[in-house]
């Protein structure tokens, strides 16, 4: 025992360090460019879901706010049916006493003719003279100065009513003039043979102080509305009132034959 005591003692073998844990490195997927995002964008425009997906998705970044707004305008602004009311150059003078003051007014289609530089602003072009150049304009389409504003997002489906559980078609309607404030619930029918699933609708009245001066009314204050019917254009910022009617509540097809 002592003969062990006093023998040398072994050196102990060095502890050796824990090797480091692995570090996670963090994902560098590279942005996609906004051509892809506009194509990825290009299949939500016809979602169901679109007004609620509308101001989401343009409040995440640039990229989807373009991509977004690109994608609507080529599958929604460019297709919106439209119609601005003139006065109607074929009325007949001969009237009754009754009706001496009375015009008559007639709806001419619109057609997305182009964009502001900064592409807030859409300008609309009668369709009728757009594919006819040499058509000229009556000076009685400028009779009719009033600018109510009435726009629509419909969605229809094919088939007899009540609609089945098919894919839905979505839609951008707008009609400025008088006597506009009618929406296509009153008959439920868009098309031929498509019948109006839900609705949602915003009206500006025109309240302007000087007739004709359509800068006063309030579609001009809320959406930059600017009507010239001697030229037959249109021009408002397109995004604000897109923004307005989705902000709108729906009205289902149901609700509809309850609320008349």
């Amino acid at each position: 025992m002592l003969k062990r005591m006093n023998s040398p003692r072994r050196p102990r073998p060095a502890a050796t360090a824990a090797a480091p844990a692995p570090r996670a490195t963090p994902s560098r997927c590279p942005p996609l460019p906004l051509e892809i995002w506009t194509q990825v964008m290009r299949s939500l425009v016809h979602n169901e879901d679109l007004p609620e997906l509308w101001t989401g998705l343009r409040l995440l970044s640039h990229t989807l706010k373009a991509a977004l707004e690109t994608a609507f305008v080529d599958e929604h602004l460019a297709r919106l049916r439209g119609w601005l009311y003139v006065g109607d150059p074929h009325f007949e003078t001969r009237r009754s006493r009754s009706q001496s003051g009375a015009k008559r007014i007639v709806p001419i289609q619109l057609a997305l003719s182009r964009f502001s530089p900064d592409r807030r602003r859409a300008y609309f072009v009668s369709l009728l003279h757009r594919n006819d150049p040499s058509l000229a304009i009556s000076a009685s389409f400028a009779e009719c100065t009033d600018n109510t504003v009435v726009a629509e997002w419909l969605r229809s489906a094919r088939g007899i009513p009540p609609p089945g559980a098919g894919p839905t078609e979505g839609r951008l309607r707008l009609t400025i003039g008088p006597d506009c404030a009618w929406t296509h619930w009153k008959h439920h029918v868009i098309g031929s043979d498509g019948f109006v699933v839900e609705s949602r609708n915003v009206t500006f009245e025109d309240d302007a102080d000087v007739a004709g001066d359509g800068n006063e009314g309030k579609a001009a204050r809320a959406i930059g509305l600017e009507v010239d019917r001697t030229k037959c254009e249109v021009s408002f910022e397109w995004t604000t009132l897109v923004s307005c009617v989705f902000a709108r509540p729906r009205k289902t097809f149901g609700e509809a034959f309850h609320t008349g």
